[in-house]
């Protein structure tokens, strides 16, 4: 659970530790490709937010960010531009950030995590 479009580095692999937009095989991850599919800026509060999340809530699940960098790319792949569960994966990162703006740090990981789960299970 990434939460956005952070691709994490390693010594074989040539992605900076910063917040590019794609992961090093190319792939977008959800909250980007949502964000750019309403025309947000990458800096803008959506992204923000999340990031933030997930370098302070998230710094200590490591295992749980690495999957999502893994499974990310693949099912923003998977998913058709003008499929419906597109709108339902807006709904639900918006509902995370609502989460996130109330202080309710834990249901903000529940609701992204589970998006990602139905989302894995019905796309790859």
């Amino acid at each position: 659970l990434g939460i956005t479009d952070y691709s994490g580095s390693s010594s074989d692999d040539s992605a900076s530790s910063g917040e590019d937009n794609d992961s090093p095989g190319g792939g977008c991850f959800l909250t980007t490709a949502i964000v750019e599919r309403r025309g947000e800026a990458d800096n803008g509060p959506t992204l923000t937010k999340l990031r933030n999340f997930r370098d302070t809530y998230m710094a200590n699940m490591p295992d749980i960010v690495e999957e999502y960098y893994i499974v990310a790319p693949k099912i923003v792949a998977s998913i058709p531009k003008d499929h419906d569960d597109w709108n339902w994966v807006g709904e639900q990162i918006d509902l995370s950030v609502n989460h996130i703006d109330e202080g309710d740090l834990d249901s903000a990981f529940k609701t992204y995590k589970g998006m990602v789960k139905r989302l894995k299970h019905e796309w790859l």
